[in-house]
């Protein structure tokens, strides 16, 4: 959705966004840490993901954990899509607090679901949806 990609970068030039535009982010986050990733660019994958956890730890709710196989995830629902980030990015005191207050649910494969999302933003947009939320300059309208 080519409107959905442009809109979402006008958003984050005006310090703005809302629950579409951040889930363009972590699916365009995903990408560019994938493309690091195929072009042997260890620091620039880590760097990414790094930043998605941040991002989804700072505007999303924790829902539950999923467990699979030996490794456990921590569920995030966003509007329109589910994210997870692994136990082992917690250190053991939060990870202890996770399992305290949230339901466990335990699956033979991870569950991916969520709508398909067109486009991909650049990384400058990404680079500059971070440091917004960093800075917490920013104002959130959600839906």
């Amino acid at each position: 959705m080519k409107e959905c990609k442009q809109y979402s970068e006008y958003l984050i030039s005006k310090r703005q966004f809302d629950f579409e535009t951040l889930e363009m982010v972590l699916h365009s986050i995903n990408i560019v840490a994938n493309n690091h990733k195929r072009q042997g660019d260890y620091e620039g994958e880590m760097k990414y993901f790094n930043e998605k956890e941040y991002i989804m730890q700072k505007l999303l709710n924790p829902v539950y954990i999923e467990e699979v196989g030996e490794r456990a995830f921590v569920i995030y629902d966003a509007l329109k899509h589910r994210y997870r980030i692994p136990m082992e990015s917690f250190t053991l005191e939060e990870a202890y607090d996770f399992y305290e207050e949230l339901p466990v649910r335990t699956h033979e494969k991870l569950n991916m679901c969520g709508e398909k999302i067109e486009g991909c933003l650049e990384e400058e947009s990404i680079d500059n949806f971070y440091k917004m939320i960093k800075s917490g300059d920013y104002f959130f309208l959600p839906a």
